[in-house]
């Protein structure tokens, strides 16, 4: 209610967005900092920590928002959501990030990711495109998401996630000088 009637003051005006921006460049730094300071506390990568952690964190909004959106019939707002962002996180920001700077990427490091990231978009495709059983018994098609696919999907999310953990500490106790990677690495806005 205070953030309505705040915003009354403005109105529509462009200018919420200077603050908005800085808000979010903020609670950007303060993420990652919280970030590797788990990493350094928990004695993981910091790669691994951005991939889970901080993944988590960006996610969250989507997350809130589909929850709202499912719970108010409104499943075209989900897939947008989801395709949306997946296209604005590879194509968008990977694609601006590259244009700054070169992003050195050897398959032996994405390899495994790359073939569970491509999985997980053709059981996503799979579900979308043909769901399953319309619930009449006549075998006809019913392309939606069902409780089930929810369930398997997030049970391939948190497999996948305690296996980017295995694997994080498993490298990281192969290299015991990889502290000082940790140490020596800082991010600047």
């Amino acid at each position: 209610m205070l953030f309505i009637d705040s915003m009354s003051l403005l109105g529509n005006s462009p200018l919420w967005l200077i603050p908005g921006l800085a808000m979010l460049l903020y609670g950007g730094k303060l993420l990652l900092d919280g970030a590797i300071s788990l990493a350094r506390t928990l004695g993981i990568s910091p790669l691994l920590i951005g991939l889970t952690i901080v993944a988590f964190g960006t996610s969250a909004p989507e997350l809130g928002f589909n929850i709202w959106s499912a719970t108010h019939d409104t499943g075209g707002l989900i897939f947008g959501n989801i395709v949306g962002s997946n296209v604005a996180n590879i194509a968008l920001v990977l694609g601006i990030a590259a244009m700054v700077k070169n992003i050195p990427a050897a398959w032996k490091d994405i390899g495994d990711e790359m073939w569970i990231l491509l999985s997980a978009t053709f059981i996503f495709s799979i579900f979308a495109f043909f769901g399953g059983p319309d619930g009449t018994g006549k075998g006809a098609i019913d392309p939606s998401f069902r409780q089930w696919h929810g369930y398997l999907l997030l049970a391939g999310f948190l497999g996948f996630t305690a296996w980017m953990i295995y694997q994080g500490k498993k490298e990281r106790s192969k290299d015991d000088s990889s502290g000082d990677i940790i140490e020596n690495q800082s991010i600047a806005f």
